[in-house]
């Protein structure tokens, strides 16, 4: 898990064949813009929304296994729990199609994730987006795993 500021993107950009073009499109996108945006097809893409924050009470973590995210908050504040995360951990069963498993570990660290900053999670990264109660316009970009 990584957390920074975009203006720092720089220095993530060699992590992954993707990651450049990602911080890019964040850099460089308008702040009105929403909706889902392919960057390289489903290997990279964006989905842009405002969105309210769901609290912590009664949530599940996530975990994805095809997928990194890179969760940047365009306005207002996002609030994320993140564990690391054991292959078997006790929760639901996997979703392939959807790419997405959520478990039933409690996060160990709250993240307060402010306007212009970024989260990086990668598949052993358990997290909790949304965990907030404000209004909030983000961006979570899926970046496909190298094979």
């Amino acid at each position: 898990m990584i957390l920074d500021h975009l203006v720092n993107y720089q220095r993530y950009a060699d992590l992954h064949p993707a990651f450049a073009r990602a911080f890019e499109f964040l850099a460089e996108m308008s702040p009105d813009m929403e909706g889902t945006y392919e960057l390289d097809g489903r290997n990279l893409y964006c989905i842009v929304e405002a969105t309210t924050g769901r609290g912590r009470e009664g949530r599940k973590m996530e975990v994805h296994r095809k997928y990194i995210d890179i969760q940047y908050v365009v306005s207002g504040k996002d609030v994320m729990g993140w564990d690391s995360v054991e292959e078997d951990a006790p929760g639901e069963d996997y979703n392939e199609e959807k790419d997405i498993r959520f478990i039933d570990p409690v996060p160990v660290a709250w993240l307060d994730v402010p306007t212009g900053y970024f989260a990086i999670f990668y598949p052993e990264d358990a997290h909790m987006p949304l965990a907030c109660d404000n209004e909030m316009k983000k961006v979570v970009v899926k970046v496909k795993m190298q094979d």
